[in-house]
């Protein structure tokens, strides 16, 4: 190259560099405003290779001649925009977690079971489950969705029985400390989160915890804990206790009279409702009965 040439070069890129550090400002305004917009709507892919552009930006800047306070302040700026944004993304990932949980209440009374619905509903279906059993994958959204039709009448509650295999504990644990870390909701989204991805083991189960805002640390601790492992197994030996020897079984129950009625298996929703309804017919005809009056009649 020739000197002429490369003194051209060179003023060029002086000039470049003065104009940079004018709209250095605006430049900034812009770049931060567009990456935020974009934080919920990028996949992790994108991030990545955005993140790379800006590193090597930040770096081309950085190398070049004169400006350096303040291309040193510019890298600065560029490394805390790179910074919001990727929290920004987490915050997404963990609203995205925790939404459609509303039904499910987060102040419950120390000991209530997990309970997804009004707290007040008469009907509770009460279910012993274990994520590494397919019959329970198959069930799980049931209860769910019967609660989110209910207006109100019926309330979900979800029991551990881990009998598959070890890592069912393990995943018992996990959705245990959610919820007693977190809350009720916690509870149920990552319980739901492991049915959906039901091979994940425990440091999947951390990653999550820690998308979910949780202390990596603190929640190995909890599943650690023999006071969370003990109530694991205890509500395992309930479910002997009351004869259930498969998942899921479930138990729907009138609160206002005690009934009960023993649900074994993945039972589709018109199945629990038609027991929902026998309950209330069969209370109806003892009602009837002890007034002196007949049941009535279908039609």
């Amino acid at each position: 190259m020739s000197k002429s040439t490369s003194s051209a070069t060179d003023d060029r890129r002086a000039m470049h560099l003065a104009f940079g550090g004018i709209i250095g400002s605006g430049f900034l305004a812009t770049l931060a405003f567009g990456l935020l917009l974009n934080a919920q709507t990028e996949t992790a892919n994108q991030l990545q290779q955005t993140n790379a552009k800006l590193s090597d930006l930040a770096d081309a800047i950085n190398t070049s001649s004169g400006q350096q306070t303040r291309n040193t302040d510019l890298v600065a700026a560029v490394d805390q925009v790179m910074q919001q944004r990727a929290q920004a993304e987490q915050e997404a990932q963990r609203q995205a977690l925790l939404e459609g949980y509303d039904n499910a209440p987060t102040d419950l009374e120390d000991d209530t079971p997990w309970t997804y619905g009004d707290v007040d509903a008469r009907f509770t279906l009460y279910t012993y489950s274990d994520p590494n059993c397919p019959y329970c994958r198959q069930f799980h959204s049931t209860p769910k969705q019967l609660v989110d039709s209910s207006q109100g009448v019926m309330k979900a509650q979800y029991h551990h029985m881990t009998i598959m295999d070890a890592n069912s504990t393990t995943q018992a644990l996990a959705s245990e400390c959610a919820g007693r870390l977190g809350d009720n909701q916690h509870f149920w989204a990552l319980s739901d989160y492991i049915y959906e991805n039901h091979q994940v083991r425990e440091a999947g189960l951390l990653d999550v915890a820690e998308t979910m805002g949780f202390d990596r640390s603190a929640f190995r601790q909890c599943m650690q804990s023999s006071d969370v492992q003990r109530h694991v197994a205890d509500l395992g030996r309930e479910a002997q206790s009351k004869g259930v020897t498969g998942t899921p079984t479930s138990f729907l129950i009138d609160n206002e009279t005690g009934k009960e009625v023993r649900l074994s298996g993945a039972q589709p929703p018109g199945a629990i409702i038609s027991a929902l309804r026998g309950i209330i017919e069969q209370e109806s005809a003892e009602a009837g009965a002890v007034n002196g009056q007949p049941a009535e009649q279908e039609g």
